[in-house]
């Protein structure tokens, strides 16, 4: 069987690394798609970059030794048989301009549709984060070849995230492109999640526990835990950070433990609530490695560069990929690292939690409900969980930021007020009530730029010393991640739950399950008035699984400058 990989662009990053090694993952362990072998693999996407490096990282040849361009035929070597892998570059599948015409995107829509069913009918279609409202002209060819081929045309929408879990300015896009509920259905569509609550929130928004409805866990990188226990000379790497953060501008403590939060100063990722903390443990040196890149991340990227230079947090900002500037590579790094740490507010997995495990190193994370799949790895591992990080409403330049808090929260809940549904307005208004009432609030649900005022506020001893003392327990958890001198070899649980087998077994199982017109929801639902169209009610009902305050943090709306 051909299987079509689609998204819309193969740079690096946590879907690409998906991709890779779940076409891995299914090809080198012989998976079938109901019965039938896969015998070729395709991967298509809408430009040009790195989609060379990503072909031969899929087919174990991460050098590019013996292979051409992006054009040129690879082959994945697997015990049952070689599988052909090749790329295909269609520009129609890129990002678009949120402010394109209605019409505009409907003739980009149809011309979308026509070279689908010309190229790709008939093949199995693995399409990643369709509906994210990034392309919603490919969102609405999909919705509308379901809705005269569902019988036949099979197609796997893998959804890392959702536009209806705070995107709104996707889910805007989206709705105004595609209309309503994009959530094709037909007897031969599945989906798949990557935790257990987004499963079971599309299950509920589809109508019901329903076997088309599945989990993907994302598999290990590489398929599986290796370390060799090896530990890098020290000294070298703390002289190679040190001649960075100079050149930099940076401040970083030679003497001090290394917090590695490896990934893009993105929003969710909520940098400057690790910066905080990090700035109330002596000597303590952050390590963020890369910058965000997107127009719509681009400015809180900044402000993290800033918060960095103007000696706010103190540590390393954007080493990422500029390791051999001093010498050092992204290994050295993470085996050298004293603990791994994450305050994100939003994951689709949480990758990082895993790496500190494949690293062998003690974690510090945010605890968040999408890591419930994989919550055995951590039993009797040095990882410690916090729920909150608590900060007072006033501060020694702050005299009281609840009625402002409230002002911006309202100021929120009006510029969404188009996309959300009108009976969750009461439910979101009390929220913020109860938020901005409170003597204290959790850092995460201030805006980034009150969230840089505090941080130049912790220079205050007296201040910071207050806020330490609301935060003990997260203290007291990272003292004993830092004197921690064994941490256990986690490989065989790993694997077991995440290698490349496991994945494999849970990708049949998705072709295993009986069709909708079976009695799956299809048939058994009213949220669809057909065997192929829409969930007709879908797109509501994830809005309210997802409509929560903790969803609607300023920090997470665009960054307003004039506040």
């Amino acid at each position: 069987m051909h299987v079509a990989v689609f998204h819309y662009h193969l740079q690096p990053g946590g879907v690409t690394d998906v991709i890779i090694d779940s076409v891995r993952a299914v090809c080198l362990q012989g998976a079938k798609i109901a019965g039938e072998p896969i015998t070729e693999v395709t991967l298509v996407c809408g430009r040009d970059d790195n989609v060379s490096a990503v072909l031969d990282r899929i087919a174990d040849d991460p050098d590019g030794t013996g292979h051409g361009d992006k054009g040129s035929g690879r082959t994945i070597t697997t015990p049952h048989g070689p599988v052909a892998l090749r790329a295909d570059v269609q520009p129609l599948l890129d990002y678009t301009p949120p402010a394109e015409s209605v019409a505009s995107a409907h003739e980009r829509s149809g011309a979308i549709e026509e070279w689908l069913l010309g190229s790709y009918a008939g093949s199995l279609w693995w399409v990643h984060n369709y509906h994210l409202g990034k392309n919603p002209s490919f969102t609405l060819a999909l919705c509308r070849i379901a809705e005269r081929h569902g019988d036949e045309q099979q197609m796997l929408l893998h959804v890392h995230d959702f536009p209806e879990s705070a995107r709104y300015e996707n889910l805007a896009y989206i709705k105004r492109i595609a209309g309503e509920s994009p959530y094709p259905s037909g007897p031969s569509i599945r989906y798949v999640a990557i935790n257990p609550h987004d499963q079971a929130a599309l299950e509920r928004a589809i109508g019901g526990p329903d076997a088309r409805v599945g989990l993907l866990l994302n598999p290990l990188p590489g398929g599986e835990a290796k370390s060799d226990g090896l530990v890098p000379d020290r000294e070298a790497l703390v002289t190679g950070l040190a001649r960075f953060a100079h050149h930099e501008g940076q401040r970083f403590h030679e003497d001090g433990p290394l917090l590695l939060y490896p990934v893009r100063t993105i929003r969710r990722k909520n940098v400057l609530e690790l910066g905080a903390i990090a700035r109330l443990i002596p000597r303590a040196n952050l390590i963020t490695t890369l910058p965000g890149t997107s127009d719509a991340e681009r400015s809180y990227s900044e402000l993290i560069s800033f918060a960095y230079s103007d000696r706010r947090i103190h540590g390393v900002w954007g080493i990422g990929r500029r390791e051999d500037e001093v010498g050092l590579n992204f290994e050295t790094i993470t085996r050298g690292a004293d603990l791994i740490v994450s305050s994100s507010v939003q994951e689709g997995f949480g990758l990082t939690f895993v790496n500190a495990l494949l690293w062998r190193k003690p974690l510090l994370a945010r605890r968040l409900d999408v890591i419930d799949g994989i919550l055995p790895l951590f039993d009797s591992y040095p990882a410690s969980f916090y729920s909150t990080f608590l900060v007072p409403n006033r501060s020694p330049s702050i005299t009281d930021m609840g009625s402002y808090l409230r002002m911006r929260y309202h100021e929120r809940l009006d510029a969404i007020g188009d996309v959300l549904p009108s009976e969750l307005e009461d439910q979101l208004l009390a929220e913020i009530e109860d938020l901005v009432s409170s003597d204290t609030i959790d850092f995460s649900f201030l805006p980034a730029q009150l969230q840089l005022t505090l941080l130049g506020d912790l220079r205050d001893t007296g201040f910071g010393g207050y806020v330490r003392a609301l935060n003990g327990e997260i203290f007291h958890s990272i003292e004993r991640a830092l004197a921690t001198e064994t941490v256990p070899d986690t490989s065989d649980t790993m694997e077991a739950l995440l290698g490349y087998p496991a994945y494999a077994r849970a990708f049949e199982a998705i072709w295993d399950a009986p069709d909708a017109d079976a009695g799956g929801v299809a048939n058994s639902s009213a949220t669809t008035a057909s065997r192929n169209g829409r969930f007709a009610n879908a797109q509501t009902k994830l809005q309210r699984e997802f409509a929560t305050l903790s969803r609607l943090r300023l920090l997470l709306g665009p960054l307003d400058h004039d506040h």
